[in-house]
């Protein structure tokens, strides 16, 4: 919460996304409490939630589709860690939920450019909810300024830099 809260207050917003580990379908309490299986909350800076779409279910307006920037180790050898950019796109696909992780394509020599803009799929998983089905909404939301909502809010601390600049 205090990293999210950097993000907002620093940009005006921030994206919360819920990622559910990999399961071949109902999971049990044990799996559950020994951390085996538990889905983590991860905070996404707003430069790095680069494209989406909602769409109106109802009362409730829920994304649709959702691309996040990531990155992911390439080599660690214990000296240099070298990491590549990868994307994660969130998609509602015939009323599920998809997630396909593209990186950057290997040259002939098995090696990735960090400044790849060449990109494949490298995995697709359809998430599933404790209860062993398949997920039909994107475990996604923004956080604002003003509204937790998909518009852009202003900066909280801009008008403070901006009377500091001023005061320079």
């Amino acid at each position: 919460s205090k990293e999210a809260c950097r993000f907002v207050l620093g940009c005006g917003r921030a994206g919360l996304f819920v990622d559910y580990p990999p399961t071949d379908g109902l999971t049990s309490r044990a799996q559950q409490i020994a951390g085996n299986i538990r889905p983590k909350v991860k905070a996404f800076k707003a430069r790095d939630v680069i494209n989406w779409r909602y769409y109106q279910k109802g009362a409730k307006l829920l994304p649709s589709m959702v691309v996040l920037r990531e990155t992911y180790t390439v080599q660690d050898d214990g000296f240099e860690t070298i990491e590549a950019p990868q994307y994660r796109e969130l998609r509602i696909v015939d009323g599920k939920y998809k997630v396909q992780l593209w990186r950057a394509k290997a040259n002939p020599e098995g090696k990735v450019d960090p400044k790849a803009t060449n990109f494949e799929v490298f995995e697709t998983s359809f998430p599933r909810g404790g209860n062993g089905e398949q997920l039909d909404e994107i475990p996604f939301t923004f956080i604002g300024s003003l509204n937790n909502d998909q518009t852009v809010d202003p900066a909280p601390m801009l008008d403070i830099c901006n009377v500091n600049v001023g005061h320079y």
